[in-house]
């Protein structure tokens, strides 16, 4: 079987050009407050300066650093929604600055790479994020499919999107994406 999925796998050209979009990933917050209110905007994905504002309000009270890393993430969030690429790996920068072991700071700073079509950059991060991930696992596998698409590999791409099938089961985008792939067998 993997003698046959190493063979050959092949893209349908018909959709090789249609990329999805990243998964993302917010970080809850402990406690009430302003940081809970830039969580809520991040998961509902505000563009708008008045959502960032409410992370800048939560980051002046904020003294715990698992909060305050988290915020950073759901700010960072905010600003790649509204397509301020540059502030949200600030944002992103800043949270790992605190705590290196954020996978969700990770994933989210890989799938800016990849809009960015920064593929390396993306491997780099989700890589990372794979290690430490663990209820995002699923997500952190979707991305680096796309990423290692974006760099020509296509069969480390496909495990990849096995793997997130395989632990997120009911979660139709790896399904999607898995359609596009052709396993060939080599005859042998």
């Amino acid at each position: 079987m993997l003698r046959s999925f190493l063979a050959s796998v092949a893209l349908g050209w018909t959709l090789v050009a249609f990329s999805p979009a990243p998964a993302l990933a917010q970080v809850k917050i402990l406690g009430k407050g302003p940081g809970e209110d830039c969580y809520k905007a991040a998961v509902e994905r505000r563009t708008h300066f008045a959502a960032v504002d409410l992370c800048d309000s939560a980051l002046l009270v904020e003294t715990s650093t698992r909060n305050r890393s988290a915020t950073f993430v759901n700010r960072g969030l905010l600003h790649m929604f509204g397509e301020r690429w540059e502030a949200a790996r600030d944002d992103f920068d800043k949270a790992l600055a605190l705590d290196k072991r954020l996978a969700e700071a990770y994933l989210n700073r890989g799938a800016l790479a990849l809009y960015r079509k920064d593929y390396a950059a993306a491997l780099t991060d989700l890589d990372q994020a794979i290690l430490l991930a663990e209820d995002r696992l699923p997500q952190a596998y979707f991305n680096r499919a796309l990423a290692r698409e974006g760099k020509g590999d296509v069969a480390g791409a496909y495990q990849d999107l096995l793997a997130a099938q395989t632990l997120a089961p009911a979660w139709e985008l790896p399904k999607a994406e898995l359609k596009r792939y052709r396993v060939l067998s080599s005859g042998g």
